[in-house]
């Protein structure tokens, strides 16, 4: 055996192994309605990780509220947006309202961990059944992205994701910085009409 073949082959066995450990996660989707009237639906699909909690007016918001927190190799992003969540809504339903990207490993360890010990319970306990914190649960798991609702299959698509963050932030310094301008411009002018 060359060198080549021998690193071939010992990296085999280790994606084995990592495999067989459970480090690898299988696409899935886990819904879950909680107590409060929140609803929380946690999901992974080929390497991204996700879990999208929602308020509705119902529980009291204005507009429905959404967080979304989408995770993909070490970064972690995280969008608030508004509007309604149902199965029916379109992507073009939610409005963001502000987002933050980070590479820091001990939020995404945190947020992945955290992901993780919430999918084992919800993977253990019965459909419909109590647990915890945890009501009414549902766990699918995802063959295609086509089995996802409409409203979720952004979630799946980090670099997008991450693009809408960057506009979103590029907008907002735009607009802090026309407003100063504008303010600076209007205390110009003040200054100006009382030296007079």
């Amino acid at each position: 055996m060359n060198t080549f073949s021998v690193k071939l082959y010992a990296l085999g066995c280790l994606l084995t192994c990592l495999t067989a450990a459970g480090h690898r996660m299988p696409n899935f989707i886990a819904q879950d309605d909680l107590s409060d009237g929140q609803h929380e639906i946690r999901l992974h699909y080929n390497g991204v990780t996700g879990k999208q909690t929602s308020v509705g007016r119902q529980q009291g918001s204005e507009s429905g509220l959404v967080l979304r927190q989408v995770s993909h190799h070490r970064h972690l992003l995280t969008l608030i947006m508004v509007g309604e969540v149902t199965d029916s809504t379109s992507v073009d339903g939610l409005s963001l309202r502000d987002c933050e990207i980070t590479s820091d490993p001990t939020e995404v360890s945190l947020f992945l961990d955290t992901f993780k010990d919430d999918v084992e319970t919800a993977r253990n306990i019965p459909a419909g059944s109590w647990s915890g914190e945890l009501h009414n649960v549902t766990f699918v798991h995802l063959d295609s992205e086509s089995q996802l609702p409409e409203y979720l299959r952004p979630i799946t698509h980090f670099r997008e994701l991450r693009s809408q963050c960057k506009a979103h932030h590029r907008r907002v310094r735009k607009a802090v910085k026309a407003r100063r301008q504008m303010e600076k411009s209007t205390h110009n002018q003040h200054t100006l009409t009382h030296s007079r």
